[in-house]
């Protein structure tokens, strides 16, 4: 289909830069502004790109923290908390292998949201039980963080690099 969105997208940014940024009267909505709101054209143009992978990438990434917390959770016992560890069944009836571009994102977006709430829901039950756990709040934590940290990474994909200089209004032209 064509224009593709990418493409509309860089369409936009001409327009502000040939057509509205001569027109401007301060140098800060020149600068600054035009700056904000051609990062914000660059940052939507590459979610496009990126967003069906990152989201399928981070439903299985929960899928799978969700999926060790349940295992550490039976190992102690505790059934309740793996229940809730299953992302409300979701995460035992999921093929996680399918091709990502067949994914559709309202169909991603509704399991990332069940997935987020049943990790939330696992993180607050731990935090409201007492020795039982057996540690399993500090392991639990570690995995966590490791999942934050995929997710940086994700979105390093699609947040373009910042030059803080030309955002103060230090940068040379």
């Amino acid at each position: 289909m064509r224009p593709s969105m990418p493409e509309v997208i860089d369409g936009i940014s001409r327009a502000l830069i040939q057509e509205l940024a001569p027109e401007l009267r301060s140098e800060w909505a020149k600068k600054q502004g035009l700056f904000i709101i051609l990062s914000a054209l660059e940052h939507l143009k590459l979610r496009l790109v990126y967003e069906l992978d990152m989201l399928a990438e981070e439903n299985a990434d929960l899928a799978e923290l969700l999926q060790q917390v349940r295992d550490l959770a039976v190992k102690r016992g505790l059934a309740q908390l793996a229940k809730t560890a299953s992302g409300h069944g979701l995460i035992d009836g999921m093929s996680w292998a399918d091709p990502l571009p067949s994914k559709a994102v309202a169909k991603l977006e509704g399991q990332n949201s069940v997935l987020r709430a049943s990790l939330d829901e696992v993180l607050t039950q731990i935090d409201d039980m007492g020795p039982e756990t057996q540690g399993l709040g500090a392991e639990v934590r570690e995995l966590v963080y490791d999942y934050f940290r995929r997710q940086a990474q994700r979105y390093e994909r699609i947040l373009p690099p910042i030059d803080f200089g030309q955002v103060l209004g230090f940068a040379e032209e």
